[in-house]
């Protein structure tokens, strides 16, 4: 309840399960009746929907209660997560670059789609340029242009920005940075 709130958000002295009840139904509440119950401290990570927020929670109980200190690792668990998506992604990536049974172009193919997924865009193509036109190799596209086989001058296209370049080039919002025609 608001009434075991003191006037700084702290609910120090107060029960926790009457401060913030929703927790009754958490991995907290059976934590902590499990350091209650054992007089062993606990330490663990568990998501709390309500405040959108993963936290890194220490209990330590005695005669007179269960102290309890709670650390904010939002930040932590989402790097581990993207941690963890690019490792799978470097794995799917070695297991095809490294598989003596696909062509080129089938492994071409594959590593655009991983691509695709892993940045979450729409769309991934290989390119030759050959006499100022783009010839589209490979693509991993739904948009008609993007196909195996399509070509389009090379001062239409985006490689020509990467050719006027010396550094990496990227294109969120091609509409909004003067490309709307393009696909």
């Amino acid at each position: 309840s608001d009434d075991a709130v003191g006037p700084d958000g702290s609910v120090e002295g107060a029960n926790i399960w009457d401060s913030v009840p929703e927790s009754r139904e958490t991995v907290f509440y059976e934590q902590y009746r499990r350091a209650m119950e054992t007089q062993e401290p606990v330490s663990f990570d568990s998501y709390y929907e309500p405040l959108d927020t993963w936290f890194n929670a220490r209990a330590f109980p005695s005669d007179e209660g269960l102290s309890v200190y709670l650390l904010d690792v939002t930040e932590r668990r989402e790097l581990e997560q993207r941690q963890e998506e690019s490792l799978r992604a470097i794995q799917r990536l070695y297991a095809v670059s490294s598989d003596q049974d696909r062509t080129f172009e089938a492994k071409v193919a594959e590593i655009l789609t991983i691509g695709c997924e892993y940045l979450d865009l729409p769309n991934g193509f290989l390119t030759r340029i050959e006499d100022d036109t783009q010839h589209i190799e490979v693509s991993h596209a739904s948009h008609p242009l993007l196909q195996p086989g399509e070509t389009c001058p090379l001062d239409e296209a985006y490689c020509k920005r990467t050719f006027e370049r010396d550094q990496l080039l990227t294109i969120v919002d091609a509409s909004a940075e003067g490309w709307g025609g393009d696909p």
